[in-house]
């Protein structure tokens, strides 16, 4: 009886410890990285095709100035893309699909709160790692919203994760608002929020900026989840949620 409870409990304190330690296994290579900053890594935006939305362009509803969003530049940033698909799926869509049609919907939620959104990306194009820091300071993002999925060898780690970095002292709070309303719309389990230094997507950005993790496509419940339009509607909703909240100073 002794050894077969030194046993489980080895084991329950192994499976406690990675579970503590998995920070976005699955998409480091397109987000992170711990070189040198964008100054040593220089972007020509000249020709860049994106179009931040003009204030009062999208006919939001009248009560529209009221939100707490109303003219605010949103930067919306959908993970990877192009010949980077980002986390692998097993039905079909990959990370960079999931991301973008989230990224499409939470810009038409925002329009329709007044807000000033710019979509990194409106299709399957590749755009590169400073590249996505270096817009959203260019056109003075108010706040900037990273979406990614994520992915692991195991398939029984799930939930969400939000990362931020202090380059900006209020994006820890932006951080918090949009992981608690992920966290009581959606459901997910609670992997925390972090200061993470090696996302450029936090890293460069001198607005408040977040990174977030919307799941796990390795994780068979999650990956159905995230394959439902619907969820990925919740996903847009809840985010939106959050930075209003932000934004209200609530």
């Amino acid at each position: 009886m002794r050894l077969i409870f030194a046993l489980v409990t080895a084991i329950v304190v192994l499976l406690a410890t990675v579970s503590s330690t998995v920070h976005a296994p699955g998409v480091l290579g397109e987000e992170a990285s711990k070189g040198a900053s964008s100054v040593d890594q220089p972007t020509d935006l000249s020709s860049f095709p994106y179009h931040l939305s003009p204030a009062g362009s999208s006919g939001p509803p009248p009560d529209a100035r009221n939100s707490p969003l109303f003219n605010k530049v949103i930067v919306i940033d959908p993970g990877h893309g192009g010949d980077d698909p980002g986390a692998p799926g097993r039905h079909g869509e990959s990370e960079k699909d999931l991301t973008l049609d989230i990224g499409r919907k939470l810009q038409a939620l925002l329009e329709e709160t007044g807000a000033r959104p710019l979509l990194l990306r409106s299709g399957d194009q590749e755009v590169s790692l400073y590249e996505r820091p270096a817009l959203a300071n260019q056109v003075g993002a108010d706040a900037s919203v990273s979406i990614h999925l994520n992915w692991y060898q195991s398939r029984w780690v799930h939930g969400l994760e939000v990362y931020y970095y202090h380059t900006h002292p209020a994006s820890v709070r932006l951080a918090a608002a949009i992981d608690g309303q992920l966290l009581s719309q959606l459901g997910l389990t609670d992997r925390g929020i972090t200061d993470e230094q090696t996302y450029v997507a936090v890293r460069e950005v001198t607005s408040p900026s977040v990174l977030i993790e919307v799941g796990y496509l390795s994780h068979p419940t999650e990956e159905k989840l995230l394959h439902t339009e619907a969820f990925r509607q919740k996903v847009a909703v809840a985010i939106r949620d959050g930075l209003s909240q932000f934004f209200s100073g609530k």
